[in-house]
């Protein structure tokens, strides 16, 4: 079975993000949903990093009587996914201009490449795989023939092209021209490079996490995504499952952040150091929507 292709928007929603440090914001869409289970309002508010604190989370308050440690990190899919999407758009996405309009009329096509396929490569070899590409999509676009459900797919490693690629073709309305999309392939092992890419920000998390613990506060972690093409707050759950507790703690709070356009959704993962389960889901917390321009962004 192949692995799903993501789209090159979405690689545009990571590499050029409105909010491109997103963790004030997510701290502050977290501490509301705090203040409205508590019902009380925050106070106190510290950024243990400024202070040279030899634990320092990302930041620190009050919320009634008890003391609050929040700290984020943005979640990834696979090992170098932020610097895999910039390479990928930076090679490929002239394609969408330079070949949309010079293909079939009525054709929609989309271009798939591996994930990491440029890692490593300087401007010069991506610029010689983009053009190989290009020769080889105009060569092959007009010959593939579309099946009785409307979708043709051809695959090779071309001339000049260090990677196996991948074409999909579609049918598109006949009086308009042909269009190109560029997409990538998820890497085969995503299930065990997303248990990798958890445990890490858990490794590097968690210890602060703990320190704020050991002295009373109540610790909060904050998970932020960008990508909505190949994670999800369902699949983040099932990978906390497998790796907390790590060294015997838990956060009292786990929280996962849809960063991506607006709103910006927010679920519960953890709650008073329990994980929640696909069973009862219909128990969890429910979701909550923050418009990001309406969040104030607490990083100092």
């Amino acid at each position: 079975m192949q692995t799903p292709a993501i789209p090159a928007r979405v690689e545009e929603e990571v590499r050029k993000t409105r909010h491109p440090d997103n963790e004030g914001k997510c701290c502050d869409a977290v501490l509301r949903i705090l203040e409205e289970r508590v019902g009380q309002s925050r106070s106190g508010l510290r950024f243990p990093e400024l202070e040279r604190h030899p634990a320092p989370v990302e930041l620190a308050c009050a919320i009634g009587d008890a003391s609050y440690a929040l700290e984020h990190t943005k979640l990834l899919s696979y090992p170098d996914q932020i610097r895999d999407s910039v390479d990928f758009v930076n090679a490929l996405a002239p394609l969408e201009r330079d070949l949309s309009g010079q293909l079939p009329r009525g054709g929609w096509f989309m271009l798939v490449v591996p994930c990491l396929a440029f890692q490593g490569l300087s401007t010069k070899e991506a610029t010689r795989i983009r053009e190989a590409l290009a020769a080889w999509t105009m060569e092959v676009a007009p010959t593939m023939k579309l099946n009785p459900r409307g979708f043709a797919t051809t695959m090779a490693t071309p001339r000049g092209v260090p990677f196996p690629v991948s074409i999909d073709a579609m049918p598109g309305p006949q009086d308009a021209p042909g269009t190109l999309k560029i997409a990538r392939r998820a890497p085969l092992d995503l299930r065990v490079l997303s248990l990798v890419a958890v445990g890490k920000a858990l490794a590097d998390k968690l210890p602060k996490l703990k320190v704020w613990s050991a002295a009373g506060s109540k610790s909060v972690l904050i998970l932020e995504t960008e990508d909505t093409a190949l994670a999800n707050h369902g699949k983040a759950l099932a990978d906390l499952q497998q790796k907390l507790p790590m060294d015997g703690f838990v956060p009292d709070y786990v929280f996962y952040v849809y960063a991506v356009g607006a709103p910006w959704l927010v679920q519960t993962l953890v709650t008073g150091r329990a994980l929640w389960n696909e069973a009862d889901i219909l128990r969890w917390p429910p979701y909550r929507q923050f418009d990001p321009d309406s969040l104030n962004d607490l990083a100092p």
